[in-house]
């Protein structure tokens, strides 16, 4: 039975190597050749549920943000992370018993062959949590039809390769920097503090993506957004949208595929009015500033 087992999954990982690889030569045919620049083949080995699998794909460079990025076309359509071991659909399995009550043994005794330890299930598990809290809400905002809905979007780098010794915080390895996508929602400033010096925003929700290989266009991102609208605010769908930022071109594109108005965040607003009145280095212009300023802070 024992052998029979065996011989079935050796047969399983045959047909999906050849199901890749099949897949893998399509997408060189049929790829930009303009874009993607054939470079080499080169092996990758994964764990799925029937035990390890390695198969032969062809990797590509394409210059983006004035640099020359390798890909595997392969990987980016199986969902492949570039440091990832395990299959994605291994993955999802695994997420799949989130919730059931088995324990983390139970779920290595469940694949066998892919040799799980209980870290890989723990890391797993506490991706979907973090997720589900970040965005999970008690109620919901009920919007008026056409209300205004502000969304500001902007993108952090942080070093997490770092470790504290007695004294101070040592960074190691730059090339280590995660980026964080920062999403923030409101409805405006809360007019129980509208005169005070420090407002707050009404019906505020933040949230944020974060990964470095995590690459979304801009409809994925959009139609990400939309959906923790939804999540956030009911007759989302109805809301007037504006888009804020820091000005670079992802943002102007994301609020014009959205539909929405695109705003300058207060912050680089506030820079652009220095921009106009500064002149070597001084203002020559002050009070008109502070009266600029005045009348972007009252919204006049």
């Amino acid at each position: 039975m024992l052998f029979n087992r065996k011989e079935e999954y050796k047969y399983l990982l045959n047909k999906r190597k050849e199901e890749i690889e099949t897949r893998d030569m399509e997408l060189l045919e049929n790829r930009d050749k303009k874009k993607y620049i054939l470079v080499k083949v080169k092996s990758r080995t994964i764990t799925t549920e029937f035990g390890n699998l390695t198969f032969d794909r062809h990797i590509y460079k394409h210059y983006i943000n004035k640099k020359w990025k390798y890909t595997a076309l392969i990987d980016e359509e199986l969902k492949l992370k570039k440091w990832s071991k395990l299959d994605s659909n291994l993955i999802e399995l695994i997420k799949e018993q989130l919730g059931t009550g088995k324990r983390y043994r139970d779920i290595i005794e469940m694949f066998p062959e892919a040799q799980l330890s209980p870290m890989t299930i723990s890391r797993i598990f506490k991706s979907i949590e973090n997720q589900d809290k970040r965005n999970k809400v008690e109620r919901k905002v009920n919007l008026v039809d056409k209300q205004r809905v502000y969304i500001f979007v902007d993108d952090a780098f942080v070093n997490v390769d770092r470790f504290k010794n007695k004294y101070k915080w040592r960074k190691l390895k730059r090339n280590k920097d995660t980026q964080i996508r920062v999403i923030s929602f409101c409805t405006g400033f809360d007019i129980k503090t509208i005169h005070k010096k420090r407002r707050k925003l009404k019906d505020k929700r933040t949230t944020f993506f974060m990964g470095k290989d995590e690459k979304l266009t801009t409809e994925e991102l959009a139609i990400r957004i939309y959906e923790l609208g939804c999540n956030f605010y009911e007759n989302f769908e109805n809301a007037k949208l504006v888009v804020g930022g820091d000005g670079t071109t992802w943002i102007k594109e994301l609020a014009s595929f959205m539909g929405a108005n695109y705003i300058l965040d207060r912050f680089h607003a506030v820079r652009e009015f220095r921009k106009l009145f500064l002149f070597s280095g001084k203002y020559q212009g002050k009070e008109l500033f502070k009266i600029a300023i005045d009348l972007f802070y009252s919204g006049n």
